[in-house]
């Protein structure tokens, strides 16, 4: 995001770029913090970081938000579910009411300004081909950003022997792959309402 702020193209949203990274980042340094202390550790996940797709930049530009927009959902489909668990400590439930409310702005600015790149790509002529290649990129960031919430070397610290066979085993297994759809249904819908053929 900030290498498309003051780009053509992005004069309008520039303004709310620069508060969403600053929010992002008291979000990210306030979960970083919290996994320190209380996990001693974060697990990072490079897999998250799409390559270089070598698509139209216009198209590319659609990407970037689309991804940014899936994990925003992703992350508040979680965090709404934390605010709500009873069984966890009130500092915690109150950390995830903060991100939940937070992040409402960010996901209502993210849905209209991918429908809004999406719109301008069809206006441009994007064909069969680009649709068929941002739904591939962005089926495959789905399937991406699900498996980073399985890291084997969690599993490792948690006392469970053989992190990586446990990991596949969990991916592979009917019901993760439905929780998924689950957690995935409203993030689908809207691309596939807006034109982009994804799939989980």
């Amino acid at each position: 995001m900030t290498r498309r702020v003051h780009t053509p193209g992005f004069e309008v949203p520039s303004e709310f770029f620069h508060h969403w990274v600053g929010e992002e980042n008291e979000h990210m340094w306030l979960f970083a913090t919290f996994c320190l202390k209380y996990g001693g550790r974060i697990y990072p996940d490079d897999r998250l970081r799409p390559p270089s797709t070598g698509l139209d930049p216009a198209l590319e530009d659609f990407l970037v938000f689309a991804r940014i927009l899936v994990s925003q959902q992703i992350v508040d489909h979680y965090t709404a579910r934390l605010a709500a668990d009873t069984r966890l400590h009130p500092a915690i439930r109150q950390l995830s009411r903060i991100h939940h409310r937070d992040g409402s702005r960010h996901l209502a600015f993210g849905a209209r300004l991918v429908r809004l790149l999406w719109e301008r790509l069809a206006e441009a002529g994007l064909g069969e081909d680009g649709r068929r290649a941002a739904g591939r990129c962005l089926s495959e960031y789905l399937r991406v950003a699900m498996a980073s919430f399985y890291h084997p070397a969690a599993y490792r610290d948690a006392g469970l022997a053989a992190g990586s066979d446990l990991r596949k085993r969990l991916l592979d297994h009917p019901a993760r792959r439905a929780a998924h759809a689950r957690v995935l249904h409203e993030t689908t819908d809207f691309l596939n309402r807006i034109g982009v053929p994804v799939t989980v």
